[in-house]
Formats: structure tokens, sequence, C-alpha cells
């Protein structure tokens, strides 16, 4: 299954299977936790940009029957080391921005 956070995905994926590493991640406000578990998916409440609602629907869409892995939620890596380096771009409205500013990229 595709990652939501596919530059981050490939990254990993690569490291672990020993393949050519990107130069660089390019994360553009990405999809990095299905778990909707940070601060900012309850206080994004406004229904006219993506709030907490559709964060917290988009997974089971997205996932289906499957489970995330850490190829498809890459915050569920255990290991976030040796990833090359990357631009993060998060915005005030993302509901999923207290995530981004608490993982770790390479």
């Amino acid at each position: 299954m595709p990652s939501k956070a596919p530059a981050a995905a490939v990254a990993l994926a690569a490291r672990d299977r020993c393949g050519p590493s990107p130069a660089y991640q390019l994360l553009l406000a990405p999809a990095l936790d299905d778990r909707c578990d940070q601060p900012s998916v309850e206080a994004i409440i406004d229904p006219r940009v993506i709030d907490g609602n559709a964060v917290r629907g988009m997974w089971p869409l997205y996932l289906g029957p499957a489970q995330a892995d850490a190829y498809v939620a890459p915050a569920r890596a255990a290991d976030l080391s040796d990833l090359p380096p990357a631009y993060l771009m998060i915005c005030e409205q993302d509901p999923l921005r207290t995530r981004h500013s608490t993982t770790p990229a390479g």
C-alpha cells in the first residue's frame, strides 16, 4: 500500500532495503501518522479546511482492512536515523501540525 507521505516512505524503504538513498525529502503537509492522537487534530474543527474529522475519516478509507505500518505512516517507524535531509512544510491550520513538529526528519 502506498504511503500518504511518499517521500518519507521511499526514504525509509531505501534505507531499510539497502537501496539507493534519495538526496532529499520534500514533505508538503504530509500525513505521517494514522493514530490521530495529536492535539491539533482536535483543535482544528473548521469544515472549510481539512479538519480533524477529515483526518480521522481519511485513514480508514485509505487503509481499508489493512493495518498501518511505518511505510504507510512513517511516524510509526521505530528508527528515523540515517534518512536524507527533509524540508517539512506545515501550515497553521494543518490538523497534523503537532505531529510534524515532533517527528524528527533526516
